[in-house]
C-alpha cells in the first residue's frame, strides 16, 4: 500500500470507554495526530464519512457489530475502501491474528500494550504501510 500523505487523523473504535480514554490520553501530547473516538462499529460506518480519517484503530470484539464486521462494512463504503484498518486485540491466537490480516488488516496490535509508546507504534505501523 501506498500512502503519500502523513497520518494526522485518526479514528479509534472501542466499546469500552476506559478504553478510549486510555488511547486518547496517550495521544494527548502528540500535535501531530489528531484522534477521534466512537463506540461502536456502527457509529465508526458513520463518522468515516465525515471524518476521513487516515488510518482506524479498530477494537475486535464489541457488541452488535464487531471489528471483522465493522472492516467488511467499510471496505464495502467508497470512503473506508482502502482507509488502513489496525486492530486492537486481546487473546487472539496466531490463527485468529492471520485471519484479520487477510481480511485486510494492515497490522494487529495485541493488547495489553504499553499507552505510552502507542503514539510511536502508531507512527511505526504507518511508516511501514506507506512503503
Amino acid at each position: 500500500m501506498v500512502l503519500a500523505k502523513p497520518l494526522s487523523r485518526i479514528l479509534y473504535v472501542d466499546d469500552d470507554a476506559s478504553m478510549r480514554e486510555l488511547v486518547r490520553t496517550a495521544f494527548a501530547g502528540q500535535s501531530e495526530f489528531s484522534v477521534v473516538t466512537c463506540a461502536s462499529g456502527f457509529e465508526a460506518l458513520i463518522i468515516v464519512g465525515q471524518l476521513r480519517p487516515d488510518l482506524i484503530l479498530l477494537d475486535v470484539a464489541m457488541p452488535r457489530l464487531d471489528g471483522m464486521q465493522t472492516l467488511e462494512c467499510l471496505r464495502a463504503m467508497e470512503l473506508g475502501h482502502h482507509t488502513p484498518v489496525v486492530f486492537l486485540a486481546a487473546g487472539q491466537s496466531p490463527a485468529e491474528i492471520r485471519r484479520l490480516q487477510v481480511a485486510g488488516a494492515a497490522d494487529v496490535i495485541q493488547m495489553p500494550f504499553d499507552a505510552a509508546g502507542l503514539p510511536q507504534l502508531i507512527h511505526s505501523i504507518w511508516s511501514r504501510i506507506a512503503e
